[in-house]
């Protein structure tokens, strides 16, 4: 067991540059998080890519794969999972002839990257609307209902 974490180890180190990928440092809660990687390896040295997460205190992680599109590794951490406390997530590509490697390059799954996590702001159409007395007609939300900042669209038409 400790040979296999040893090898393990030893081939992050060696092929550590073969992971690209940006650390994700700060999210808004209630929002899906993008995570994108360039794996700088030929496409038939890659069995598949899996990126980790969890809540930041929780113990085990949650696994989902990465899936290629164009020239990068794309995998999404849903929304439901992104809360206050933060998260933790780390990336393992499973190669054909190297193993494992993982990012972050030492102990990926004790030293993960850490997302800290911001209050999602709430603005209401009343107050964005009450300052103007034009005729308006507004189709959505309805009078009184309250929206996410995330889903504000505004649309004029002048006539």
């Amino acid at each position: 067991m400790h040979n296999r974490i040893f090898l393990f180890l030893l081939i992050s180190s060696l092929y550590s540059q073969a992971i690209l990928h940006y650390p994700i440092d700060e999210s808004t809660e209630k929002t899906p998080i993008l995570v994108e990687a360039f794996i700088d390896l030929p496409d038939y040295e890659i069995k598949n890519v899996t990126l980790f997460y969890r809540s930041r205190g929780e113990v085990k992680y949650i696994e989902t794969p990465m899936f290629k599109i164009d020239t990068e590794y794309l995998g999404e951490i849903p929304s439901n999972f992104v809360q206050m406390n933060g998260l933790e997530y780390f990336l393992i590509v499973d190669t054909y002839t190297m193993g494992f490697l993982g990012l972050p390059n030492i102990d990926p799954p004790n030293n993960p990257f850490r997302i800290l996590t911001s209050e999602k702001k709430e603005i209401s159409s009343d107050y964005l609307l009450d300052e103007f007395n034009a005729q308006h007609t507004i189709l959505s939300p309805e009078p009184g209902s309250a929206i996410l900042e995330d889903d504000v669209m505004v649309s004029l038409s002048y006539f």
